[in-house]
């Protein structure tokens, strides 16, 4: 919303190339937090006196987010070549590219690792119980449909 606020004194145009770019880069969001979400379940089932698994999680969560980020940016920087393909004015596309690979493209390992900093705050929280049932349920459901498959799995 502050962005569209901020774009949109500049005119129609850069306000459109602005919310095309913000499109394609939230697919990549999606895509880079749901990957970086596995480390919570793995956070929360760990003991907490087990500091240094948790510090393992927290350091391999970080790399993982490193190598997520770095590979989205390329994504992100490459997919403005396609943009033209998606049917928008070119006005629009010219508009969207810079926004896309400067402002959207290098906001990646910032966001991901703010997951793997919530996972970690997680494990030091009071309401760890809820996350620790979370993560039991998912791993025996996880078991349940290895062993029986997915037909035969009941909630």
């Amino acid at each position: 919303v502050a962005d569209s606020l901020m774009v949109g004194r500049l005119g129609v145009v850069p306000l459109a190339g602005a919310t095309f770019a913000g499109n394609f880069y939230y697919i990549l969001l999606l895509f880079g937090i749901g990957v970086s979400y596995a480390i919570t379940p793995l956070v929360a089932a760990t003991d907490p006196k087990r500091k240094s698994k948790l510090l393992l999680f927290l350091q391999n969560g970080f790399l993982l987010n490193l190598i997520l980020a770095i590979l989205l940016f390329a994504i992100g920087w490459g997919s403005s070549t396609f943009m033209v393909y998606f049917g928008q004015e070119r006005e629009v596309v010219e508009a969207a590219r810079p926004y896309l690979r400067f402002l959207r493209s290098f906001n990646g390992l910032p966001d991901f690792s703010s997951v793997c900093r919530r996972a970690f705050r997680y494990s030091e929280s009071h309401d760890r119980l809820s996350h620790c049932k979370c993560a039991e349920c998912c791993i025996e459901l996880s078991s349940h449909i290895r062993k029986n498959g997915i037909s035969n799995a009941r909630a």
